[in-house]
């Protein structure tokens, strides 16, 4: 079987607190929150890019750019903090990561998903963090303020990785 590689942004979301949420407010209301969820992940992703997978409360995509990566991964969590309340908490962690991962079927697979999974687990509710490969490989696109959290130890990763915080630059007014 031949093995082949795709290039680009490996974007894992979760919603934090989903647990939580659908113990005390049921199996239906949870379900509801998770299609809102949904939609608003594939209505802001580039025409190119593709969700890969759902996970539970978590989605997989993959977008062969990195900026339009970035620049999605921040309108997402624009969209879900105009939306959340109390009756749809929709606090989400994304995190991203830019390599290579094999494809098997329509899955990715490899270090490049592991690690996106891990950086994702780092984020805080409403938070976008990114690896150093994705921020070279933006080149820090305009209209994106990018603040370097630190070298950051993620699990089943010997090496600390660089991680950035990902969001969108204020408007200033005068």
């Amino acid at each position: 079987m031949a093995v082949a590689t795709v290039t680009g942004a490996i974007v894992f979301s979760d919603i934090a607190g989903f647990t939580r949420f659908t113990l005390e407010r049921g199996d239906t209301t949870a379900l509801a929150l998770l299609e809102r969820f949904e939609t608003i992940v594939r209505s802001t992703l580039p025409d190119d890019a593709r969700v890969v997978k759902l996970l539970g409360d978590g989605i997989l995509t993959f977008v062969p750019d990195a900026t339009a990566a970035l620049l999605a991964a921040v309108r997402q969590q624009g969209e879900f903090a105009r939306i959340a309340n109390a009756d749809a908490p929709l606090w989400v962690r994304t995190g991203l990561h830019h390599g290579s991962p094999l494809v098997r079927g329509d899955d990715l697979i490899g270090h490049d998903v592991n690690l996106a999974s891990r950086v994702a687990d780092q984020a805080l509710p409403g938070e976008v963090l990114a690896t150093e490969d994705i921020v070279v490989a933006a080149g820090r696109p305009p209209g994106l303020a990018m603040d370097e959290v630190g070298p950051v130890f993620v699990k089943g990763v010997d090496d600390a990785v660089r991680l950035f915080r990902v969001a969108e630059v204020p408007i200033k007014t005068v």
